[in-house]
């Protein structure tokens, strides 16, 4: 009996050995070594940690570009529309799923808004068609803003957009109005065309070659007014066109993007922006 017991210690004690041993062989080769799928994974950890600084760059460099589309769009209903961009973040965040019929009512209430100031009789459509046919982005020079004069190396307030078209292309009138202004001088803005329309828009077409209208006459949207030219003070072959209201100079390009697609709209916005020298 004892001999038994003595050899049933002695196979616990081997057991508890070999046990002890399993665990030590496991978690010294579990550091050690590394099977082809942890390899693999650690391959893909440090590829993640070298990547992950330039996904954070792109990821800030994304809001930076969301803040300043989101900062246009609120500058075209503020300049176009005379209301305030809707902010359905706003209207979404924090509000129960039983408010969803009062978001939906306050989403259509602002759309309203800017439609019905549209529709007003005293209002009119602000210019909103471009006055040159076939306009890509790539014809667009310099906005709005303090830009390199061509003539000085000096920075000059700007007061239109330049669209880059071939001498003798034709120039539409981009809204239904009253010709205030015909100029012709070799100076300045050259020869340059001013309209009136209603609910206090004002455009002018400068550097023409050629004048179609004459002054006191209506004219509908769509009316050739003249063409392209580089007559005046201007540095190459373009169209300077203006939007001004009430007297304040606009921006031009936020009146194009009624007849662009959102990545269109968003090179001419690049392309204006970008221009850091004028061409008159």
């Amino acid at each position: 009996m004892k001999t038994f017991l003595n050899i049933l210690k002695w196979v616990g004690i081997c057991f508890g050995a070999s046990l002890v041993l399993s665990v030590i062989y496991y978690v010294v080769c579990a550091l050690i070594f590394s099977t082809d799928v942890e390899k693999e994974l650690m391959d893909e950890n440090r590829l993640f940690r070298r990547e992950l600084p330039k996904v954070e760059a792109a990821a800030t460099l994304v809001e930076q570009e969301l803040d300043i589309l989101r900062m246009r769009d609120e500058n075209i209903y503020r300049e176009v529309f005379k209301t305030d961009l809707p902010h359905l973040d706003d209207m979404l965040e924090s509000r129960p799923a039983d408010d969803a019929l009062e978001t939906a009512d306050r989403i259509e209430r602002c759309w309203r808004q800017a439609l019905d100031s549209l529709m007003r009789p005293a209002a009119a459509v602000p210019p909103m068609i471009f006055p040159i046919t076939g306009l890509v982005h790539t014809n667009v020079g310099a906005s709005t803003g303090e830009r390199m004069n061509p003539f000085y190396k000096v920075k000059a307030h700007h007061d239109g957009i330049d669209l880059v078209a071939p001498e003798g292309t034709v120039v539409y009138a981009t809204a239904p109005g009253f010709v205030t202004k015909v100029q012709k001088t070799e100076g300045g803005k050259g020869n340059m065309v001013e309209i009136t329309h209603n609910g206090g828009y004002v455009t002018r077409y400068a550097h023409l070659s050629e004048i179609m209208v004459k002054s006191g006459i209506y004219v509908s949207r769509g009316r050739a007014i003249g063409k392209v030219g580089s007559s005046g003070r201007s540095f190459t072959t373009h169209l300077h066109y203006e939007i001004l209201y009430d007297g304040e100079v606009m921006d031009p390009t936020h009146f194009f993007f009624g007849s662009l697609t959102p990545e269109e709209y968003l090179n001419f916005l690049i392309m204006s922006t970008s221009s850091g020298q004028s061409m008159d």
